[in-house]
C-alpha cells in the first residue's frame, strides 16, 4: 500500500489573493497520497474554500516575519522596533500550542506557503518532520516587506530547509539560491477553455490598483494608442489599495484626455472571459516573480505584452508566446501591433497556450511537488544539485 503522507501548509492570511490561489491549485492537484492539513492566521474567504473542500484546518494569530513599507521608508521605526521584538516572541508562544494540536498527527511535511512568515523551520523542529519552504516573492523589491531580522540571516533559515521551491528562476537569483532551490511554476487552473478568436476592442489589466503594479505606465502607453486607434478601451480590473493613488490616476486621465475611453471595473472573482476576448492583456510590473494573471491569460487564448525583466520575461520568448517592452512608448507600439496583426496573434496564442498547458495546468504544478516531496524520503536524494522539476 502507497504511503500517505501528512502535509501541514502554513499560510500567512486567508484572503484569496496569489499565494493562497496557488495553495489551493495545489491541493486540488494532489492524489490521494496526500492528505493536507492548513494553518493560517484568520478566518476568511481562505477557510471558506478550504471548508467546501473539506480539508481540515486550524486558525492561529502568529504573526508575518516583517512590516510592509513604501519608497523604502519605514512610516515609523518605533513601531517598527516594538514589533520586530514582540512578534518572533509571539510567534514562538504559538509554535508550542501548534504542537499540542499537530503532534499526534503524526505530520510528514511542513510546507511553508510564503516566505514572510518565518515559523516553519521551528514548527517542522518540533514536529520532528520535513521542511519545504515556498518563496512566491522578493519581498522587498515586488511588495515593499522588510524581514525583521537581515537578510542574511533569513536566508541562513531558508536554507536549512529540506527543500526549497522557487516559482521562477528570477526569485532564486534574487536570494542567490542557485543549488538550494527547485523552481515549480505555480499552476493556475484545472482545466482549459476554447479560445476566442474574434477580440473585443478592449486591452485589460489585471492588478491591484498600486504603483507597484505599474497602473501608471499601462495608462500613458494607452493614451498613445487611443490617439491612433478609435473606438478601443482600457479595463483595469483589481481592488484599490491606496484611494490617493486612485485619484492620481483618475486626474492623469483627465489630463490625457481618456476618461471616457478607461474602465476601472474594480475587484472581480472570475475574469476569464475579459481576458478571453481582450486583444492583449498589460503586465506592467518592472518586479513581478511569476504573475500567475500572466500564465491565465496564456491558458485562455490572450497575448500579453509584459515588461521585459524579472519573472515576466521568464516566461514570454518575444513574438514567439507574448511580447516583450523595455519603454512606454515601445508598450504602445506592441499594443498598436497586436491590435492591427490578428494572423501573426493567432499564431503567438496557439504557441502560448502550448507552452502554458506544459507548465501552468493544475496537475503539472501538483506532480512536480509530490515528486519533490517524494524525494525528500529517498536515500538518493542529493540536495546539492539544482533542479528545475
Amino acid at each position: 500500500m502507497e504511503k500517505i503522507f501528512n502535509v501541514l501548509f502554513i499560510t500567512h492570511e486567508s484572503r484569496m489573493y496569489g499565494a493562497n490561489h496557488s495553495l489551493l491549485n495545489l491541493i486540488d492537484g494532489l492524489d490521494k497520497t496526500i492528505k493536507p492539513f492548513v494553518l493560517l492566521s484568520e478566518y476568511g474567504p481562505l477557510t471558506e474554500e478550504l471548508e467546501i473542500r473539506g480539508v481540515s484546518y486550524h486558525m492561529f494569530r502568529y504573526r508575518q516575519s516583517g512590516l510592509w513599507y513604501k519608497g523604502g521608508i519605514i512610516d515609523n521605526p518605533l513601531i517598527y522596533f516594538i514589533k520586530s521584538i514582540y512578534y518572533p516572541i509571539l510567534n514562538y508562544f504559538y509554535c508550542y500550542k501548534i504542537l499540542k494540536v499537530f503532534k499526534d498527527l503524526k505530520i510528514d511535511i511542513v510546507h511553508s506557503n510564503i516566505s514572510i512568515v518565518t515559523i516553519g523551520p521551528l514548527i517542522s523542529r518540533l514536529l520532528k518532520c520535513k521542511h519545504v519552504w515556498h518563496v512566491r516573492e522578493f519581498q522587498d523589491i515586488d511588495h515593499g516587506f522588510k524581514l525583521f531580522i537581515s537578510k542574511n540571516n533569513f536566508l541562513k533559515q531558508l536554507k536549512s530547509a529540506d527543500a526549497i521551491i522557487c516559482i521562477t528562476k528570477a526569485v532564486s537569483d534574487h536570494f542567490n539560491l542557485g543549488a538550494f532551490s527547485t523552481i515549480i511554476y505555480n499552476g493556475v487552473r484545472a482545466s482549459l477553455k476554447p479560445v476566442i478568436n474574434r477580440k473585443k476592442d478592449y486591452y485589460l489589466f489585471c492588478g491591484v490598483v498600486k504603483k507597484e503594479k505599474g497602473i501608471e505606465e499601462a495608462i500613458l502607453a494607452f493614451a498613445i494608442v487611443a490617439n491612433r486607434i478609435d473606438n478601443v478601451v482600457l479595463k483595469i480590473v483589481g481592488g484599490i489599495e491606496d484611494v490617493n493613488y486612485e485619484a492620481y490616476l483618475r486626474q492623469l486621465l483627465l489630463s490625457k484626455g481618456i476618461v471616457d475611453r478607461v474602465e476601472f471595473l474594480g475587484f472581480r472573482d472570475n475574469v476569464d472571459d475579459l481576458i478571453r476576448q481582450a486583444q492583449a492583456l498589460l503586465m506592467c510590473s518592472q518586479n513581478e516573480a511569476m504573475g500567475r494573471i500572466t500564465a491565465e491569460a496564456m491558458l485562455l487564448g490572450c497575448p500579453v505584452v509584459g515588461f521585459n525583466r524579472q519573472g515576466t520575461s521568464e516566461l514570454i520568448t518575444h513574438k514567439k508566446n507574448g511580447l516583450l517592452y523595455e519603454s512606454t512608448h515601445e508598450l504602445a507600439e506592441w499594443l498598436i501591433y497586436a491590435y492591427l496583426n490578428k494572423n501573426e496573434m493567432l499564431l503567438l496564442i496557439t504557441n502560448a497556450r502550448e507552452y502554458a498547458v506544459k507548465n501552468f495546468l493544475e496537475e503539472v504544478y501538483a506532480n512536480r511537488v509530490l515528486l519533490l516531496y517524494k524525494s525528500l524520503f529517498s536515500s538518493l536524494v542529493d540536495r546539492s544539485t539544482h533542479t528545475s522539476i
